[in-house]
């Protein structure tokens, strides 16, 4: 049933021109009734949690507050959905907050499936400066509105999901099946779903559609997209899934994501525009495992994980 909470205002969950988080809801789970758009699994309840933010816009999310975040959902949800991250080089998640979040019970005592996004840099998800190639610098934020373009870069980067067990990273494809330009990479990434494409740089052309979803106010956006938009489309088929086997755990239904996957992928990569635009570091080739730096084990099939749940 609803969970209802005493002294909590829900009309204010909503805040004019503060979208984001009813887009990504929308995308996971909209229902059939509503009159725009629909979601990837209409049929399962969302248990939205309301992030604070300052006058910009920009999320204020402590690790204090990620823990607590946490601990409040541990038995209420099955799936969690993260569209945020921490800064562009990267933030590393303290053990005590990996270990909680890989042990939450979830509603059936299984494990809860957290989905994240991977980010919109265009960078390596998780580098060492010693992993090859060896102390490369990677522009992570590029200026291209001055001449010559100014930029900042790391040789080192930690996307704050990398360490988790039982997370799902999730990286963003185009409707032309190209890797979204923007889209974090490398060691880390689970898999990809479709999203927008754009050059985070705005230098080049992108070519791809956007995702059409909820607004807030009974509107409809026509311009979502980013992992942002990739990662509730996971965490549906994630919801999926369970719905279809509920005796699956946490890390069963990631690894049913990760198999069901299609790697009929394109790695044709974009046009360079100067010496300092080198992402992507890595090959888009699937290894031995069905693994792409790219497009981790593939492109997320709906279909295909549901009936591998099922065992059909």
């Amino acid at each position: 049933g609803d969970i209802i909470h005493a002294n909590i205002n829900y009309n204010n969950m909503y805040t004019e021109g503060l979208n984001h988080g009813t887009a990504v809801a929308g995308v996971a789970a909209a229902q059939i009734s509503n009159s725009n758009t629909v979601g990837v699994a209409p049929g399962c309840k969302v248990y939205p949690v309301k992030l604070e933010v300052n006058t910009s816009g920009d999320l204020l999310v402590s690790f204090s507050k990620l823990y607590s975040i946490a601990l409040f959902l541990n038995d209420k949800v099955n799936v969690w959905n993260n569209s945020w991250g921490y800064s562009n080089a990267g933030t590393t998640l303290p053990t005590v907050i990996t270990t909680l979040i890989d042990s939450m019970v979830g509603k059936d005592g299984k494990g809860v499936t957290t989905v994240w996004s991977a980010g919109n840099q265009g960078v390596p998800i998780h580098k060492a400066s010693t992993d090859a190639p060896v102390n490369i610098d990677i522009p992570y934020s590029v200026d291209t509105s001055v001449s010559p373009p100014t930029y900042e870069s790391s040789t080192s980067f930690d996307r704050m999901a990398y360490s988790l067990t039982n997370g799902i990273i999730v990286g963003a494809c185009s409707s032309l099946n190209t890797r979204s330009k923007y889209s974090n990479y490398g060691d880390g990434l689970s898999v990809v779903a479709p999203s927008s494409n754009s050059d985070p740089w705005d230098s080049v052309t992108a070519v791809g559609s956007y995702i059409v979803c909820s607004d807030g106010g009974n509107r409809v956006a026509n311009d979502f997209g980013g992992t942002s938009g990739a990662a509730p489309i996971v965490a549906g088929i994630a919801a999926l899934v369970k719905s279809a086997n509920p005796n699956l755990t946490a890390i069963e239904i990631k690894d049913i994501i990760e198999q069901s996957a299609d790697k009929d992928l394109d790695p044709t990569d974009y046009d360079k525009i100067a010496d300092w635009d080198i992402s992507p570091i890595y090959t888009a080739d699937f290894d031995d495992n069905g693994w792409s730096p790219w497009f981790g084990y593939g492109k997320v099939n709906a279909y295909k994980a549901v009936k591998l749940a099922k065992g059909i």
